[in-house]
């Protein structure tokens, strides 16, 4: 059974959902990012992919980037996105 939690992260604004199935050993750890839509990580689509490889024992990320919804492609989101990624992997990943 796939279960799903929200993490804090440094840059609050920024929501991250985690899928996993408790009790198992990890494949590893991926980290999706949506792309620019109005429902960013609660695209089912996205939630899909993310229970998907949950499935197959794989930690799953993903943040919603509120900029990237709301369609505001700003050069600092690069610097965000770098920033997220290197805090999931130092405090969340196995």
């Amino acid at each position: 059974r796939v279960l799903s939690e929200s993490l804090p992260l440094i840059l609050n604004d920024i929501k991250l959902n985690r899928y996993f199935k408790p009790k198992r050993k990890q494949k590893g750890t991926v980290i999706i990012l949506h792309g620019i839509n109005a429902l960013g990580a609660q695209d089912p689509r996205i939630e899909r992919l993310a229970y998907a490889m949950s499935e197959i024992n794989y930690d799953v990320y993903v943040p919603h980037f509120p900029e990237v919804a709301d369609h505001l492609m700003l050069n600092s989101i690069f610097n965000r996105v770098e920033h997220v990624i290197k805090e999931i992997s130092q405090r969340y990943s196995n």
